[in-house]
C-alpha cells in the first residue's frame, strides 16, 4: 500500500507504525513527541501534530461531530475490552477532564467501531484534497489501519500523485 498514505494505530489512538505516503500528507511523525501521536489528544485539543487535517462537517463547516463520536466509542470499546490497562484509563481522565465536547461524548456511554469518513485536508504544498479515510481493523485484533484514498481521475487523485513523487523523492 504504498501508493496511499496508510497508517497504524493502537487501541487508544495512538500512531504506531505510517509509511513514507502518510508522512508525505500528515507531515513526519518522528518530528513529534509520542503524546502528540495520539488520535484522540488531537481531536480534542486541536494538537499540531495533525494541523493539515481538517474534519468536514458538510452541515456547518465546524470539526466533524459524527467522527468525534466515532472516536470516542471506539475508544470507549477499547477500555471495556482492556478495563484494567491504566494507560487507557489515564488518557480517558486527561481529555475527560481537559475537554467539555469530549466528556459530553465519553457520558453519552455510546460503545461500537470507528470505520470511515470523508476528510478535508489543507496541504502547504498539494493544496485542498478531499479524500476517504477508511478505518479497518484486523480480525482479533485492536490495531487500526488508517487509509486515505480519493476518487479515481479526480483532482484530488492527482494531488495525491504529487504527494507520492514529493514522498519518493524526500525518501531517496
Amino acid at each position: 500500500m504504498v501508493n496511499y498514505p496508510v497508517a497504524v494505530f493502537a487501541a487508544d489512538w495512538t500512531l504506531i507504525a505510517w509509511n513514507a505516503m502518510w508522512s508525505a500528507l500528515i507531515g513526519d511523525p518522528h518530528q513529534r513527541p509520542l503524546a502528540d501521536r495520539n488520535l484522540i489528544r488531537a481531536t480534542f485539543y486541536g494538537s499540531a501534530a495533525w494541523t493539515p487535517i481538517v474534519r468536514i462537517d458538510a452541515e456547518a463547516g465546524r470539526p466533524d461531530e459524527k467522527e468525534q463520536r466515532a472516536l470516542v466509542a471506539d475508544l470507549r470499546h477499547a477500555v471495556t475490552t482492556y478495563p484494567d490497562d491504566e494507560a487507557l484509563r489515564a488518557l480517558v481522565a486527561e481529555v475527560r477532564a481537559a475537554s467539555p465536547p469530549f466528556r459530553e461524548l465519553w457520558d453519552s456511554g455510546a460503545a461500537g467501531r470507528h470505520a470511515s469518513t470523508r476528510k478535508l485536508v489543507q496541504h502547504p504544498l498539494a493544496g485542498e484534497l478531499v479524500l476517504d479515510c477508511d478505518v479497518l481493523t484486523a480480525p482479533d485484533s485492536d490495531l487500526k489501519i488508517i487509509l486515505y484514498t480519493a476518487a479515481a481521475g479526480s483532482r484530488d487523485s492527482e494531488r495525491l500523485d504529487f504527494l507520492r513523487v514529493s514522498a519518493v523523492h524526500s525518501v531517496t
